[in-house]
């Protein structure tokens, strides 16, 4: 017998992304993001209408390891490693599942290029 796990529900949530922005031909999941002082796996890396984008599938994570990836994205991006590299600052994408989560995630986003969806936003 086969459970499914979150992890399942995480993919799912990804490829929903996926499907929604067109299936960008550069995407690349589970990407490591460093600058020597802090580093990040992202959900997705890819580049739409010439711009790259870093996704973020929140489906069980809790706020407060939301809220520490966001303060390392933060770091990476106050460091404009990322902006010398590919010549501005990729948009942060978060897909959450409750509007609750997404007023929450655009608080702890503020200052930073991003936006915020449900999956009910996507689908």
């Amino acid at each position: 017998m086969r459970k499914k796990t979150n992890f399942v529900q995480h993919v799912i949530m990804r490829n929903q992304f996926y499907i929604f922005t067109e299936f960008p031909i550069e995407w690349k999941n589970e990407m490591k993001l460093s600058d020597g002082e802090y580093s990040v796996v992202c959900d997705a890396w890819f580049k739409s209408n010439g711009k790259y984008h870093i996704l973020e599938v929140d489906h069980s994570q809790t706020m407060k390891e939301n809220a520490n990836k966001i303060a390392k994205y933060r770091g990476l991006y106050e460091n404009k490693i990322m902006e010398k590299d590919i010549g501005h600052l990729p948009y942060l994408l978060w897909v959450t599942t409750t509007e609750l989560k997404k007023k929450k995630l655009v608080e702890l986003c503020k200052g930073l290029p991003y936006a915020v969806y449900t999956i009910n936003d996507i689908i």
